[in-house]
C-alpha cells in the first residue's frame, strides 16, 4: 500500500461510539477504501489489534470499552494526537516517454509499550499500613538497572486486599505505591511524612533497627525493656542523635533515612519515573479472589514503560490490561 504523505492527510473529528473498524466503514462509505489496519499502520506503524487499542486508549484518549473489551471513541475523550485518514497515492496521465523518480518512507513500527514488570509482593507490607519490611530489599535490588541513563518510564501501582472500605483501601494503596517511590529516590523525608500520616507504632521503629546492624536488635515489642533502651542509644550514639533510649522524633528521623538507605543503597532520578509516578489502584486486579485479608493482594507492582509509549494515567479500573 502507499499514501500521500501525512501532510495530505484528512483530520478526523472522532464521534461517539467510533471504533477504528467503523471509521474505516464511514471513510469507504466515501470512497476512500480503506481498512482499519491501514488507518492503524498510517497513524502508528502497526496492525496489531491489541495495539490498536493501546493507541486508541494513549493517543485518542479512549476510556470506554465495548462487550468484546475493545476501546471505542467518545467525541469528548481527551485525545493527545489526532487520527489522520490517509490519501492513497495515485498519479493519473503519466507519459511512458518520461523517468518518474518517487520518495519512498517505509512505516517504522513503535517502540514496544511494555518494557518490563517488577513486583514488590504482598508479603513485603504488613495490614492496613505502606510501611515496606526489609524483605523487600531484594526484589527493590531488580530497579538498580534504571540508575544509568535509559528511554524507560516507571509507574508504580499500589493495590490492596479487598477487606475494608473501597475509598481507604483507595488512599492506602497509593500510599504504598509511594512509599515505595520515596525508597526508590531516597526521599526519607517523605517516608518519614507516611509513617506520621500512619501514625507507626513504635515496633516498625524497632524493625528497622533490627534490619540496620545486629548491635540495634532489641525487644521488638516493647522499648521500655533494658535490651531495647540499649539498642537505641547504640544507634543515637553512633548517628549524632542525643542519647536518650527513647524513640524521639530526631531519632525516628534518622532510624527512616538509614533504612530507606540500607533497602536501596543507590536511588533513582525521579526522571526515571513517569510525570505521574503512583496510582493507587485500591482492591482492583486482585491476585487471589478473595473479599478477606489477604497478603498476596497487597503489593506494588512497577510497570516500566519506553518513554514514547508512556499511558494516560491515571486510568479508570482496568484500563491498563
Amino acid at each position: 500500500m502507499s499514501f500521500e504523505p501525512k501532510s495530505a492527510a484528512e483530520v478526523y473529528t472522532p464521534e461517539d461510539g467510533d471504533t477504528l473498524k467503523s471509521i474505516a466503514e464511514k471513510m469507504n462509505d466515501k470512497g476512500h477504501d480503506l481498512t482499519w489496519q491501514e488507518i492503524a499502520k498510517f497513524n502508528w506503524g502497526i496492525e496489531d489489534e491489541a495495539e490498536a487499542n493501546r493507541f486508541l486508549r494513549d493517543a485518542l484518549g479512549a476510556r470506554r470499552r465495548d462487550s468484546a473489551n475493545n476501546f471505542f471513541l467518545q467525541a469528548d475523550d481527551r485525545a493527545a494526537t489526532t487520527l489522520l485518514i490517509p490519501k492513497r497515492f495515485r498519479r493519473e496521465g503519466l507519459s511512458f516517454n518520461r523517468v518518474y523518480s518517487l520518495k519512498v518512507f517505509q512505516f517504522q513500527p513503535p517502540e514496544k509499550q511494555l518494557q518490563a514488570c517488577h513486583a514488590i509482593a504482598g508479603d513485603c507490607f504488613p495490614d492496613k499500613e505502606s510501611f515496606v519490611f526489609s524483605k523487600a530489599k531484594e526484589a527493590l535490588s531488580d530497579f538498580q538497572q534504571y540508575a544509568v541513563e535509559n528511554n524507560n518510564k516507571i509507574v508504580l501501582f499500589g493495590h490492596t486486599d479487598a477487606f475494608g472500605d473501597r475509598q481507604v483501601n483507595k488512599a492506602l494503596s497509593l500510599s504504598r505505591a509511594k512509599a515505595i517511590y520515596a525508597i526508590l529516590t531516597g526521599d526519607h523525608v517523605s517516608w518519614m511524612q507516611i509513617s506520621q500520616q500512619e501514625h507507626w507504632s513504635p515496633q516498625r521503629f524497632q524493625e528497622m533497627l533490627r534490619a540496620l546492624d545486629e548491635k540495634y536488635t532489641g525487644n521488638i515489642f516493647d522499648e521500655k525493656m533494658p535490651e531495647s533502651q540499649q539498642a537505641i542509644k547504640a544507634f543515637q550514639a553512633d548517628y549524632g542523635c542525643a542519647v536518650s533510649g527513647e524513640i524521639d522524633q530526631q531519632t525516628q528521623s534518622k532510624i527512616v533515612e538509614q533504612y530507606v538507605k540500607k533497602l536501596f543503597p543507590e536511588s533513582l532520578d525521579k526522571s526515571s519515573f513517569a510525570d505521574v509516578s503512583c496510582i493507587g489502584c485500591a482492591d482492583n486486579n486482585l491476585l487471589v479472589e478473595v473479599k478477606d485479608a489477604h497478603p498476596k493482594n497487597r503489593r506494588v507492582t512497577a510497570y516500566v514503560f519506553h518513554q514514547s509509549r508512556v499511558p494516560d494515567v491515571p486510568c479508570k479500573a482496568l484500563d491498563l490490561t
